[in-house]
């Protein structure tokens, strides 16, 4: 990697160039060696339009050119892709409040920021030309309160990786079988798809945050988001019959008819529509010692929740579309909910993260609910991490890392501290094939003790 920057005639820019050289070698169940290499270079440049009472208007360009060469063994296949990456944005100022507003001076309609982009990419062969048009505002009406909404819109090519990539098998895993009503463990596969075409894609979403507020920094987000996608980058969804008939050559059995392999390269699904509410909550705590704040003492609260609202998928053109949540082609959990605690203190370190879904379903006929759906339970895991750092205090230790004596550090951190596994049964309550206490998640809780050091 390399790269040069500065002023050129008004202009702040930056060039770059960067080369990779990889090689992987499998031996397993299909043997093979890939070597492949690329080379990239790119531009930045940005610089100011024009001054406007409200403030400058930027104006902000880039371009990216790559070349990929693979080759691949035993089949000795010899693939090279290149990539054009053009963008560009514009940055305008609409409004800016006054920092002491004068008495009369008016109605003030607060910060506002309008942000217009584009982008067209491209990738030699038969993938298909990318652009992409996106149209952001940002509004603060008042302090505190900071309202966005940004639309977009994008046709984008798949990557090299994502079309030249070696085939291989991905480690094994438990996978209910609808067909024959057993679990299995299948050998995924995976790598490129040299079949992949430009994905159309359409965003929206709608923010709104407040804060902070106290001596907490109490801080609150609220979110709307929509998704739309045609011919869509995504893999084959959990096996159903209704699936496996849309993609049949991507699941492969045997003779006998028993599932032995999932092909799980991406593909192009149909279409998809996506809309969900998102919302959070972080504040901090302060921590007292007698009086000030101790140096480096802190503790942050955080909570997220993630609720969909529609998950809609058709996956081929002429077929009936899926609705997930309900659980046709594979089941999708409307509820998720996040927790963490990040605290330090001196030279202690605490971290504790949970995390929660709601139940969910798989319908093994799309459309209705039967007894042999597969139910999936809730599932709430969490993790806990204790830290502590030797030759005093943190903010000690990270002074001392600037001379080059980072400090001695200990973690003590334990994955799924109450070893929750994914349950299931099926739809008239029978327990289901391959949701034992050792099937889906074999590892369970976890603990792991660390001693690091940097030099």
């Amino acid at each position: 990697t390399g790269g040069l920057g500065g002023d050129v005639l008004g202009w702040s820019m930056r060039f770059g160039l960067n080369g990779t050289a990889l090689s992987v070698r499998q031996e397993s169940a299909t043997d093979f060696r890939s070597r492949s290499i690329t080379g990239a270079a790119d531009v930045s440049a940005n610089r100011t339009v024009v001054d406007l009472p409200a403030g400058p208007v930027r104006m902000s360009v880039s371009g990216l050119y790559s070349r990929t060469q693979t080759r691949t063994e035993p089949a000795d296949s010899r693939l090279s892709t290149q990539t054009l990456d053009l963008r560009g944005s514009l940055t305008i100022p609409l409004s800016r409040s006054a920092p002491t507003p004068e008495p009369g001076a008016g109605l003030s309609w607060g910060d506002a920021i309008l942000t217009l982009g584009g982008a067209l990419t491209g990738l030699r062969g038969d993938a298909g030309r990318g652009d992409s048009l996106n149209v952001g505002l940002s509004w603060s009406p008042i302090p505190k309160l900071g309202l966005s909404g940004q639309w977009s819109r994008s046709t984008d090519s798949p990557t090299a990786g994502m079309r030249i990539s070696p085939i291989y098998n991905g480690p094994p895993r438990i996978v209910f079988d609808f067909l024959t009503g057993e679990s299995v463990e299948v050998s995924p596969i995976l790598g490129g798809n040299p079949d992949l075409v430009a994905q159309t894609l359409q965003a929206l979403s709608i923010d709104a945050n407040v804060g902070p507020f106290t001596e907490w920094n109490v801080r609150g987000r609220f979110g709307f988001n929509r998704t739309s996608s045609t011919d869509g980058f995504g893999v084959v969804p959990a096996l159903t019959p209704a699936v496996e008939a849309a993609f049949p050559e991507r699941f492969i059995r045997d003779v006998d008819g028993r599932l032995v392999s999932i092909d799980q390269r991406l593909i192009n699904i149909g279409s998809t529509r996506l809309e969900t509410l998102q919302s959070g909550l972080n504040f901090n705590i302060p921590i007292q010692e007698g009086g000030p704040a101790r140096r480096g003492a802190s503790v942050q609260v955080g909570f997220n929740h993630i609720w969909q609202l529609t998950n809609i998928a058709a996956l081929r053109a002429g077929l009936p579309e899926m609705d997930r949540l309900a659980g046709d082609g594979g089941g999708s959990s409307r509820h998720q909910t996040s927790a963490s605690v990040d605290g330090r203190y001196g030279p202690w370190g605490f971290n504790a993260a949970a995390r929660w879904r709601s139940a969910s379903r798989i319908r093994r006929d799309q459309g209705r609910d039967g007894p042999d759906d597969l139910r999936l339970a809730g599932l709430t895991t969490v993790d806990l991490k204790l830290s502590y750092l030797f030759e005093g205090a943190a903010t000690e230790g990270e002074a001392a890392g600037r001379r080059g004596g980072n400090p001695l550090r200990l973690d003590l951190g334990i994955d799924n501290l109450f070893d929750a596994r994914p349950e299931a049964s099926l739809g008239d309550g029978r327990p289901a094939p391959g949701y034992g206490r050792d099937d889906q998640d074999p590892l369970g809780r976890t603990v792991r003790l660390t001693l690091s050091r940097r030099f």
